[in-house]
C-alpha cells in the first residue's frame, strides 16, 4: 500500500526492496502458516478442546486465503483486508479460548 512512501523515505522495507511481490507474498505464506500451526499447540497440549479447535482452523484458513488473495490482485484493497484480518485474528482467537474454556 505504501511502497513509494516507504522508498521517498528511504525506509528498506521489504515492499521496497521486493517490487514484484514473490518474497513478500512468501513472508506472508510462511508467517501465517506458521501462526496457524502455533494457535493449535493448546490443543496438542489439551488446553483447549473442539470449539477452539475449528475456530483456529476457520480463521487460520480465513487468514490465509486473504493473503493469498492479496498476492493474486496485488490490489490496495486486498491489503487493507489482509490488514484488518490480522488485526481481529488474535483477538477473536483469545475470544475462542475464554468460550472453549468456559470462562465466560
Amino acid at each position: 500500500m505504501y511502497r513509494e512512501d516507504y522508498a521517498r523515505g528511504g525506509f528498506k522495507m521489504l515492499p521496497v526492496i521486493d517490487p514484484d511481490g514473490v518474497r513478500t507474498f512468501r513472508q506472508i505464506i510462511g508467517f501465517t502458516l506458521a501462526l496457524i500451526l502455533v494457535s493449535l499447540l493448546p490443543v496438542v497440549y489439551q488446553n483447549a478442546g473442539i470449539q477452539y479447535t475449528v475456530a483456529a482452523l476457520i480463521l487460520g484458513a480465513y487468514f490465509m486465503h486473504a493473503g493469498v488473495r492479496l498476492f493474486r490482485s496485488h490490489s490496495v484493497q486486498d491489503a487493507k483486508k489482509l490488514l484488518r484480518v490480522s488485526v481481529v485474528y488474535l483477538p477473536l482467537l483469545l475470544v475462542m479460548i475464554v468460550i472453549d474454556r468456559g470462562i465466560v
